[in-house]
C-alpha cells in the first residue's frame, strides 16, 4: 500500500497510475577554446518528476491537494518498489476529475527530491 506522509497526516491513493521521474547529472563540461574540454565532476542532482494518483472520492483526493498545498517535506513510500522512496516537497499540484468516469478522481503531483 502506498503511502504519502508528512510525519502526522497521511494520504493513501487507491491507485499510483503513473509515478516519472528524471536527475540532471551534476557534472560540467568546459569547452576549450582552441579545442578540447574539463569535466568538473559532481554528484547527479536531485530527482524531479511527476506522481499520478487516483482517487475512487472527491474527498480522498481534497485531502492529498491540502497535504501537497502545505509546502512540507513529504515521504513518499511504495513498498511493492522500495527504489521509488522519496523525500519530497510538491512544485505543482493538479486535482481533476476523470473525464471517463466523472466520479474518480486523480492529482498530478510535481515534486522535487528534498536530500541531506
Amino acid at each position: 500500500m502506498t503511502t504519502i506522509t508528512d510525519g502526522s497526516t497521511t494520504v493513501t491513493p487507491d491507485l499510483v497510475l503513473q509515478v516519472t521521474s528524471s536527475q540532471d547529472g551534476g557534472s560540467i563540461v568546459h569547452d576549450i577554446i582552441g579545442g578540447g574540454t574539463v569535466m568538473t565532476q559532481r554528484p547527479a542532482l536531485a530527482r524531479t518528476g511527476t506522481l499520478t494518483l487516483f482517487f475512487l472520492t472527491e474527498e480522498q483526493a481534497e485531502a492529498c491537494r491540502a497535504l501537497h498545498a502545505t509546502g512540507a517535506q513529504l515521504q513518499y513510500d511504495e513498498p511493492e518498489h522500495p527504489s521509488r522512496a522519496l523525500s519530497y516537497t510538491a512544485t505543482s499540484i493538479g486535482p481533476a476529475l476523470d473525464d471517463a468516469t466523472r466520479k474518480r478522481w486523480t492529482v498530478d503531483v510535481g515534486f522535487r527530491e528534498v536530500t541531506g
